[in-house]
């Protein structure tokens, strides 16, 4: 989920996509929200996240975690030095996604946690959106925002539960008529979303859970190194409860399929998906 590699994209600045983000006071209490990033060699993305978060959210309100893979790069520096109001917390190895965001369990006393991935930009307060959600929704367990590409159009993410026909669409298909049918299909692209939606599957890279949920599911399920730690999440997370898909707010996401031009990481997707199978039927 965090990408290998980077290229700085132009910055989207959304027009009339929601109304004004809620007022000070309709916010969340201090301490009500928590976060977790996980970093490995980000620091030419990871200032870009916290300055967007700290400018359109409120970081006082928030507890904020960063969990370091053990960066060889100046990561944790920029976070120490420019971001005092996170808390760091460094790793003496690459312990991967899941396993990486589970160390913070233990010290959230939050009501809602959100999974955050260094590569994301606020472009408004989607935090408070959610977590009003959340608020009003006892049935919801996750909630995830509107997902957009740095040049404003939407990410077309998965929303069903994941089948070998889908994974195979996605990553063998190419260009062929049945592969994209499937692709729409899994993605659900051809609805048009304007009222909060219940969906199968939520996207790993900005996602909202009831912080109770996350510790009786014990967190994200370890076995998985990178990708499909999500999907997972997201199949045990519905045995407790909805997820929700709510389009009324949207985060950028400055998405690198490193799985599709890193052979290692194609490797360890297909390792992953192989895992999620096994685990929770074909």
């Amino acid at each position: 989920m965090v990408p290998f590699f980077w290229e700085t994209p132009t910055v989207y600045q959304p027009f009339g996509l929601i109304a004004s983000p809620p007022d000070h006071d309709e916010r969340p209490m201090s301490a009500a929200v928590s976060i977790s990033i996980v970093t490995y060699n980000n620091e030419d993305i990871i200032a870009e996240l916290l300055e967007s978060l700290q400018t359109h959210c409120n970081p006082d309100n928030l507890d904020v975690h960063v969990v370091d893979n053990c960066s060889h790069d100046s990561t944790v520096a920029i976070v120490r030095e420019r971001f005092p109001w996170a808390k760091v917390l460094v790793n003496q190895r690459n312990l991967g996604y899941g396993s990486a965001n589970n160390r913070v369990l233990e010290q959230l006393s939050s009501k809602y946690h959100f999974i955050i991935n260094p590569d994301i930009l606020f472009v408004e307060d989607s935090i408070s959106v959610l977590a009003a959600w959340l608020d009003g929704d006892e049935g919801a367990v996750i909630a995830t925002p509107r997902i957009l590409n740095p040049d404003g159009s939407e990410q077309k993410l998965p929303k069903l539960k994941p089948r070998l026909k889908y994974i195979l669409a996605r990553r063998l298909g190419g260009d062929a008529r049945w592969a994209q049918r499937l692709r729409e299909e899994y993605t659900r692209a051809a609805e048009e979303f304007s009222q909060p939606t219940e969906i199968e599957n939520s996207t790993g890279c900005f996602l909202a859970i009831r912080t109770a949920a996350l510790r009786q599911l014990d967190g994200f399920d370890e076995r998985y190194f990178m990708y499909f730690e999500d999907t997972d999440l997201s199949a045990r997370a519905r045995k407790l409860g909805r997820i929700m898909f709510c389009p009324q707010t949207a985060v950028l996401h400055r998405y690198q399929r490193a799985s599709t031009t890193n052979p290692l990481a194609f490797v360890t997707h297909c390792l992953s998906a192989l895992k999620f199978f096994i685990k929770n039927g074909w």
